[in-house]
Parts: C-alpha cells; sequence; structure tokens
C-alpha cells in the first residue's frame, strides 16, 4: 500500500495567502476601475506653464474673461508667458471679449434688454465707448471668424468621446490633422479656439479654464498661459500692427 505524502502545513498557509493577496489586488484594481469610470478620478494632463518659462517667440498679448459669484473681470497676459492682470471688473454679465485694430477691448454686456459692447482702454481699465448692438450680441460671431485662418485652414474642435480634448486642423485642400489631443476626466473636453494673428499659434480653452498655447504646427506640448478663463468666445489674441480678428465697434 503506498502512502502518499501531504504538503506540509506552512506550504498550504503560504499558498492560501498568495491566493488572498492576489484576490485582494484584483479587487483593488476592481474599485479604483470603478471609481475612475464613475466618480471621474482621471488627473487633468499636466502641461507646462509659460509663466515658469515664458517663451519671447510667443507674440502679441491675451484677453480672457474671468469671474465668479460677485463680479466678471476681464484680464490680460503676455502671450509668451508672464503675470495676468485685471483690466476692469464689474458686476454684470459679460460672455465675450475681442480687441479693437487699436488695441482697445471691447465685451458684450448684459446690463438690460438689449447687449451692449462696451470698450476699455486695455492699460487703465478706463470706459471708452458703450454701443447698444441691436439683432443679437456678437460674440458667437467673433468667435466663429477666429476659427479660420486668412488661407483658409480651419479649427475643429471635439470629436464626441466623453474625456477626450481635441482640436483639429482643417487645411484649406480639405485634408484634416490632429493639432491637440489630451484624455482627462469624463467632463474633461475643449470649450473653444482660436488662430493666433500671425497663425503660427492656437489658443485652446479646456473645460477647467485653462488657455492652451499650441503651436500650429503641432511640434511643441502645450503649455499653459492662463488659468480661470471662461469658455466659448471668452478669449482673444491681439498683435499690434496686425488686424486680423480684431473688430470694429459702430459710433454709440
Amino acid at each position: 500500500m503506498t502512502v502518499q505524502s501531504r504538503p506540509a502545513a506552512p506550504a498550504r498557509m503560504r499558498s492560501r495567502r498568495q491566493v488572498i493577496a492576489i484576490v485582494g489586488a484584483a479587487g483593488i484594481v476592481v474599485v479604483v476601475a470603478l471609481l475612475i469610470l464613475v466618480v471621474g478620478l482621471v488627473p487633468l494632463p499636466p502641461f507646462p506653464r509659460l509663466a515658469d518659462s515664458p517663451d519671447p517667440a510667443i507674440p502679441g498679448t491675451i484677453a480672457y474673461i474671468r469671474g465668479d459669484e460677485e463680479q466678471v473681470c476681464v484680464a490680460t497676459v503676455p502671450a509668451s508667458g508672464g503675470p495676468a492682470r485685471d483690466v476692469a471688473c464689474r458686476q454684470l454679465g459679460v460672455d465675450a471679449v475681442a480687441w479693437t485694430a487699436g488695441g482697445a477691448l471691447a465685451v458684450t454686456a448684459y446690463e438690460g434688454p438689449v447687449p451692449e459692447v462696451i470698450v476699455f482702454d486695455a492699460a487703465t481699465g478706463a470706459e471708452l465707448d458703450r454701443v447698444e448692438w441691436r439683432g443679437g450680441g456678437p460674440g458667437e460671431e467673433w468667435s466663429r471668424e477666429r476659427l479660420s485662418r486668412p488661407d483658409g485652414a480651419r479649427l475643429l474642435l471635439g470629436e464626441g468621446v466623453p474625456g477626450r480634448a481635441v482640436v483639429r486642423v482643417r487645411e484649406p485642400d480639405g485634408s484634416t490633422r490632429v493639432l491637440f489631443r489630451s484624455d482627462g476626466p469624463q467632463d474633461y473636453t475643449v470649450t473653444g479656439a482660436q488662430w493666433a494673428p500671425d497663425g503660427r499659434w492656437v489658443l485652446v480653452a479646456d473645460s477647467r479654464g485653462r488657455l492652451l498655447i499650441v503651436a500650429a504646427e503641432g511640434q511643441a506640448d502645450p503649455r499653459i498661459v492662463a488659468d480661470h478663463a471662461t469658455g466659448f468666445g471668452g478669449f482673444a489674441w491681439h498683435i499690434p500692427g496686425e488686424a486680423t480678428y480684431t473688430v470694429e465697434v459702430p459710433d454709440g
């Protein structure tokens, strides 16, 4: 009669502990995956900040709208990177900003039944003009114009994938290419974009209020130029001496 030997108790205990550890690790992975899916714990894509390392090759000044429950401010920041500065803060509804050819700031305001365009001095914040704008606010029109470059290249926003921010370029010949793509939380997306007046850069707004500068040919990583910006229409780029994407405000 053959007597079979059984594994020693310590070996069985080690095997059991290994199984428990494997099952526990798998459970943690499942829980984390569920949290990411349900709660959206995917981190925001980290991009370098131009304020930490300015790039003098990027010209001009960017204006943008930021706000909270108490007031709305029009701020400016050098496109090359640097500290932002509030030009004018008011308790009114503002949804778009543009530059005039002379370097003043025009914003759409909704204090009454008719939209108005208020023109500010970009250096002092002094109000220069105020014009009623009948027929609807101009903000959407301003933003739409900035999506097209004079040569016909056009910016296309998004691709319908939750948690993915995408900007593509449709070239004048009809071909398309991805300029910017980044993944983040489920509600992460692109809320607006515009060409720089010189056509060499693109300004992108994401759903976390960050303004990103991307090289038009896509050779460099996106860089953050400002935070706390509003989305579609709430930003504008100006290069002195260039009238591209500027607006002409009619006499009040």
